[in-house]
């Protein structure tokens, strides 16, 4: 009689070996079914339902922490964006207004230079060029104290320096030139005996008959085609654009001597201006 032995099972402890060998090269999966599906190497057990959940929350609070952290940062970076174009528009803005004021100032000192010129005669030099050159080539308001310009010598001197420098020299000059203490003349001129030389005392017909061909020689059907006329004049312009008829009588002057305030030399009954004085100017005329 033959016995066979009793079929034995493979021991409990080959058992839980081998299936967390299995469970680890099965696909994880997610659900109810991951607490067989997922184990932890060198462990007899897959993990509890219950430590798999904190882990997946734990997870779930790191996604959150940094999709909160991603839109804080969108935030701020959106604000220095936003920040930064406000700060473009108004420094545009400031330079905009800074180039135009300046601009602004740069022709009242241009103006002011033209001005001394035109007072002194003392610019149409190289040194009084180069004066007006330095008032269109800065970039600088200079330095200033209150109302006051201070001048610089070393750098951008810019306007400061050189309305400074025009003021100290218009101090000087206008005592030095008499221009603090004109003389004031009330001087008649006849364009009759002194432009023309027609004589106007005890005048011959052929005098009177001479004056008269003058005057006609220089009427106009319209003074306003003149273009002195139709700078100085305008106040003689008809609304309606009809012709403005009139006489134009057209010279030049001179203060020299030895000759009259038209360039002919003097004579009898000739009008003229004093060359020792620095500068003469004709403030009115009329006629008389």
């Amino acid at each position: 009689m033959t016995i066979n032995p009793l079929a034995v099972d493979a021991a409990p402890e080959a058992i839980s070996r081998a299936q967390p060998l299995k469970l680890m090269k099965a696909p994880r999966r997610v659900g109810e079914t991951a607490s067989v599906m997922i184990a932890c190497p060198g462990t007899k057990r897959p993990l509890t339902k219950t430590k798999k959940n904190a882990a997946i929350t734990s997870t779930n609070h790191i996604l959150s922490e940094r999709e909160t952290f991603r839109q804080r940062a969108a935030s701020v970076i959106h604000g220095y964006r936003s920040r930064d174009l406000v700060f473009r528009e108004l420094r545009n803005e400031e330079l905009s207004q800074y180039k135009s004021l300046f601009s602004l100032a740069q022709i009242y000192a241009y103006s002011a230079a033209r001005a001394y010129d035109y007072e002194t005669g003392l610019l149409d030099s190289p040194e009084g060029k180069a004066f007006i050159d330095a008032i269109v080539k800065t970039y600088s308001v200079g330095a200033w104290d209150g109302e006051n310009p201070i001048e610089a010598s070393n750098g951008e001197t810019g306007l400061s320096s050189v309305l400074g420098g025009l003021r100290d020299d218009w101090a000087v000059a206008k005592g030095r030139l008499g221009l603090n203490n004109p003389d004031k003349n009330g001087t008649l001129f006849s364009l009759r005996p002194e432009l023309f030389r027609i004589r106007s005392d005890q005048a011959t017909p052929d005098d009177v008959l001479l004056w008269k061909q003058v005057l006609e020689q220089h009427i106009m059907s319209d003074v306003m085609n003149d273009p002195d006329v139709a700078i100085y004049a305008e106040n003689i312009a008809r609304a309606d654009g009809r012709a403005v008829p009139g006489i134009v009588l057209s010279f030049s002057t001179t203060v020299e001597p030895g000759l009259n305030f038209f360039g002919w030399p003097l004579a009898a009954g000739d009008h003229s201006f004093s060359q020792s004085s620095f500068a003469t100017k004709i403030y009115s005329s009329g006629m008389v």
